[in-house]
């Protein structure tokens, strides 16, 4: 009788703690979802994508894409690259906006196309990207796009504001500078998420195996 009434007292202990474990385990995984989403909305409120769709996924339309990025990309680096605002950057790219289109008409009818060109400030989903050592988790961002012709093709993107489209992004490291301006334009939390893969830095020292739920 008495063995019985240890063995019940172990087995209520037993499911005490496992449901206390599992009552921890969910609060910790809601309160990283939680930390997740606040991060990639501070991240997306303070950065500025640029993003280019090309007429086609033919080699040629492909080519010409980044012929136009590239050609926008070198008429904005000066301005872009002295400047340290979200709203100085995007109010610089809409004073210039009939200039940035009339060089990518350029560029588009040099190459022998006639296909149109239109820009505009756009909210549009990104997936995770990586410059240098710095990586930005996917999500809904706001970004300045350049559409060629039909835009049925694949496009191309970057961080306009920071200006990180003007760094190469197969780099290991990214520029001291630019991991200055990233951080002034972020709140500790994302900066930090920023360097560590685009996730919240949550790990488990001891129970490490839960780590894996937490990426």
């Amino acid at each position: 009788m008495k063995l019985s009434n240890v063995l019940k007292k172990l087995l209520w202990t037993g499911c005490f703690l496992f449901s206390a474990g599992m009552i921890c385990f969910f609060s910790i995984a809601y309160l990283h979802t939680q930390k997740k989403e606040h991060i990639q909305k501070n991240i997306s409120q303070n950065i500025l994508r640029f993003h280019v769709l090309a007429n086609s996924n033919s080699k040629e339309d492909q080519t010409l894409k980044l012929q136009v990025r590239d050609a926008v990309l070198d008429y904005l680096q000066k301005d872009l690259s002295a400047c340290h605002d979200l709203e100085k950057a995007e109010k610089i790219i809409s004073e210039k906006e009939n200039e940035i289109l009339s060089i990518a008409a350029a560029t588009i009818k040099k190459a022998g196309y006639t296909y149109s060109v239109t820009g505009e400030f756009t909210d549009c989903y990104f997936p995770k990207k990586s410059y240098g050592d710095a990586t930005f988790p996917q999500g809904t961002y706001h970004a300045y796009r350049i559409q060629i012709g039909d835009s049925q093709g694949k496009n191309w993107w970057c961080v306009m504001y920071p200006p990180l489209c003007f760094i190469d992004a197969t780099h290991g490291v990214l520029p001291d500078a630019s991991k200055e301006q990233l951080h002034a334009s972020l709140e500790e939390d994302s900066y930090e998420a920023v360097l560590h893969d685009g996730a919240p830095a949550i790990r488990f020292k001891y129970l490490t195996f839960l780590n894996r739920f937490f990426d």
